[in-house]
């Protein structure tokens, strides 16, 4: 357990574990605990990329990004869809749960200028992979930025 006693300082109880250091030394606790002071503890557990895709056609879930759902518990996205032709935008942001093969999301919000682009899914496929995916509105060119944010 950490317990913080000020801005980003705490003590972390460490029992039965190994602790190793960035040159790859480290030690051991068998059976035995120590407190460690920590100042700035960083912990990774998420990862965020930027990416970028296109669609051309108005089919039904075609994938824009997909993950192994195998690493995540979690994944966000924020996605802004652009229809150049039409003059339009979409800024879409989702937060989806992974456990196992199950997969629950939920749009916060959509924001639309000059009408929609698309309408977005997170849902499991083959063979183990978490993906988005997006039905577009129309079937002229639409341009993807997309924000990922995966949690392990």
């Amino acid at each position: 357990a950490i317990a913080t006693t000020g801005s980003n300082v705490g003590h972390l109880r460490l029992i039965n574990c190994s602790i190793y250091a960035s040159d790859g030394t480290g030690i051991t606790l068998n059976n035995s605990s120590t407190e460690v002071f920590c100042i700035y503890c960083v912990f990774k557990s998420n990862s965020t990329n930027i990416l970028f895709a296109t669609t051309n056609s108005a089919g039904a879930d075609q994938v824009l990004q997909s993950i192994d759902g195998s690493v995540v518990s979690a994944v966000e996205y924020v996605i802004i869809a652009d229809d150049v032709q039409a003059n339009s935008r979409q800024t879409t942001k989702l937060l989806a749960s992974i456990l196992g093969t199950q997969i629950s999301y939920s749009e916060f919000g959509t924001i639309d200028i000059n009408g929609g682009v698309g309408d977005f899914k997170v849902q499991y496929e083959d063979p183990g992979n978490v993906a988005l995916t997006v039905t577009p509105i129309p079937s002229t060119v639409v341009q993807y930025k997309i924000m990922v944010t995966s949690y392990k």
